[in-house]
């Protein structure tokens, strides 16, 4: 289901440095793009890390922007934004995050094997690395195949 999800058109690869809101806003952009979102979902998603604080930081490098289905989520979708600058939460080491997979769940079930997946990739460190080094959205696909076929 990851790599249905992941495809050329959800994967953003960004070499400029950005505010934590830029990073969120431009990671939800394939699901606003594709009909997945409307524009207030990524409000919302923004909104939730004011609120609560960088709680979407789910492991070191790694953020899962979403927000509550009611706030403008269609589909079911995830995106991912690899930004090759570190991106800052907070002064907090482990609040700078180069990863951004931005969910969109109508439900709450249906993103269940994707997020299943995708911790299978994000349990290794080396998983994380290769994802942040791949430079091309079939580097992207590649990392991915290597541990989901495990």
């Amino acid at each position: 289901m990851l790599i249905e999800l992941l495809t050329d058109e959800t994967i953003i690869i960004n070499h400029e440095s950005m505010s934590w809101q830029d990073a969120i806003t431009l990671s939800a952009q394939p699901l606003l793009a594709q009909g997945q979102i409307k524009s207030e979902y990524i409000t919302a998603m923004i909104e939730s890390v004011n609120k609560f604080g960088p709680y979407i930081v789910i492991a070191p490098k790694v953020a899962l922007p979403h927000a509550r289905p009611e706030k403008g989520a269609l589909k079911m979708g995830l995106s991912l934004l690899i930004n090759k600058t570190e991106v800052s939460f907070s002064e907090d080491p482990e609040h700078q995050v180069n990863l951004f997979f931005a969910l969109s769940a109508t439900d709450s079930q249906s993103h269940i094997k994707a997020l299943t997946e995708l911790s299978e990739v994000l349990g290794d460190e080396d998983g994380i690395a290769a994802l942040i080094a791949a430079n091309s959205t079939s580097e992207v696909h590649a990392v991915l195949q290597r541990y989901l076929a495990q």
